[in-house]
């Protein structure tokens, strides 16, 4: 976090609200870690008003807290979050597979499909740096399509709510997980839905158990 960062012509805290919640989700900034606002807003080349409001923005995301004495700082993730954020997760993520019945085209199959290989490329080389922008990528090319924009805002808030880059954090995480989307696919070419979508709470929640294994 210490180079200049180039701003686009959007609302400049906008910006810097999602470069540093991308930065978090991602893991470059750690749990625990402090957000000097000053520091911040010379790597942005930007006054300290926009920074302020991007920190509230991630506040309430959750992602900061405001600590007396310390200022801004990247919230640390419990187990006990963790547990809430998949069970609410798995709950709509069924749904949403299921709602999507008749959306899919064959050209969304193939791109699951080529996500799918993808990240099974990625866990032979070791290479899990790029594991959680593909499995974000493969779930919300089928979420995307829900009817229900109310659903899919929420199901977003959900996967934003915590960080991407512990869900895949070893190789045996991202395996269990890979074969999860495979099931997944092979249930939605078939055409039953409703196995997909269990199968999809299953892959959700036992993510949990993943990450506790591999610790």
């Amino acid at each position: 976090m210490e180079r200049v960062i180039n701003l686009e012509r959007r609302q400049v805290h906008e910006q810097i609200y999602d470069y540093l919640k991308n930065a978090i989700l991602n893991g470059e900034l750690k749990p625990g870690e402090k957000l000097n606002q000053d520091e911040l807003a010379k790597q942005f080349g930007t006054s300290r008003m926009p920074v302020r409001d991007a920190l509230r923005l991630l506040q309430n995301d959750w992602l900061v807290e405001n600590l007396p004495n310390k200022g801004f700082t990247v919230v640390e993730f419990s187990e006990e979050q963790l547990k809430d954020t998949l069970l609410f997760r798995s709950i709509l993520e069924k749904e949403a597979v299921c709602l999507v019945k008749g959306r899919l085209t064959s050209e969304d199959i193939e791109k699951l499909e080529t996500l799918a290989k993808e990240m099974e490329q990625c866990i032979e080389r070791n290479n899990l740096s790029d594991m959680p922008k593909l499995n974000y990528e493969f779930h919300f090319t089928i979420y995307n399509l829900v009817p229900s924009k109310k659903m899919l805002e929420t199901i977003k808030l959900l996967w934003d709510s915590f960080p991407r880059y512990a869900m895949l954090s070893t190789n045996e995480a991202a395996l269990l997980s890979q074969n999860k989307h495979e099931m997944i696919i092979n249930a939605i070419k078939n055409g039953d839905f409703e196995a997909a979508g269990e199968l999809m709470r299953k892959h959700i929640l036992r993510t949990n158990t993943s990450i506790n294994k591999c610790e």
